[in-house]
């Protein structure tokens, strides 16, 4: 994968996800993050072909255009997510679905305040 590819893949994971690592074949996969009920969009610069997460009961993953996939959380857990893109080259990454406990939180807050 050319220099700039990877950047520009890496800055739209960045933007879209937090703080990821860059990815190259033999290094760990990035890590991206999505809460139950909640969904993502990954942009990528090549045109995909295929998508695949290894559980779909934790998360589900479909190209909604050439270059992006639409990701929602189903259940709390870690899957791989997979891309292939129209040159059969892969990219994989750890996908993490988490409960969303913001309303807890601000619960917990309200009744402890300090």
């Amino acid at each position: 994968m050319k220099t700039r590819t990877r950047l520009l893949i890496n800055t739209a994971v960045a933007i879209l996800c937090g703080s990821c690592l860059a990815h190259a074949e033999g290094e760990p996969a990035d890590t991206l993050q999505v809460m139950v009920g909640k969904s993502i969009v990954i942009n990528s610069p090549e045109t995909l072909k295929r998508v695949s997460v290894t559980d779909p009961n934790i998360a589900s993953a479909m190209i909604v255009s050439p270059n992006q996939v639409l990701i929602h959380g189903q259940t709390p857990g870690s899957v791989t997510l997979m891309f292939w893109d129209d040159k059969e080259n892969s990219r994989s990454y750890n996908l993490q679905v988490d409960a969303d406990i913001s309303n807890l939180r601000k619960a917990m807050q309200d009744v402890f305040p300090d």
